[in-house]
């Protein structure tokens, strides 16, 4: 009965140890896979902050774009004032060109020969200004 009992300790012994083992072994793999899904987590993370920033990328590149046409449109406006205070007539159809033509029979002096070309192009045929037809353009030189 000794030999059993004593038989029955060193397989229980190893049993335990065996158990052992395993728990340790699971625990082990469960650091290893809290380590995997922790790093996955930190990778979203990571990608979400990466389409953040790309997203603000954007808007700023939008932001400075509007910023440049804003600078833009306040330079033609200042070049149109200085060609008024110089006594230049602009335009009224493309307001950046000095008018060169007068529109017969209304006699405005209203637009430039690229926009009378593109009128004609367009077949346009009426005054910008009074909206009557235009029958022709008169070149008007001016020194």
């Amino acid at each position: 009965m000794t030999d059993s009992r004593e038989e029955i300790r060193r397989k229980n012994k190893k049993v335990v140890k065996n158990v052992l083992k395993t728990v340790a072994g699971i625990g082990i793999a469960t650091v290893a896979t809290v380590g995997i899904i922790s790093s996955l987590q930190k990778d979203k993370v990571i990608e979400e902050q990466k389409c953040t920033i790309d997203e603000r990328d954007k808007e700023i590149e939008y932001l400075q774009g509007k910023e440049e046409n804003g600078e833009n449109e306040i330079n033609d406006r200042k070049e149109r004032e200085l060609k008024i205070k110089n006594g230049e007539i602009i335009c009224k159809v493309c307001h950046s060109s000095k008018v060169t033509e007068i529109l017969v029979p209304c006699g405005h002096y209203a637009v430039c020969s690229s926009c009378i070309t593109k009128l004609k192009t367009n077949n346009i045929s009426k005054c910008p200004i009074c909206k009557r037809r235009i029958d022709k353009a008169i070149k008007l030189y001016v020194s």
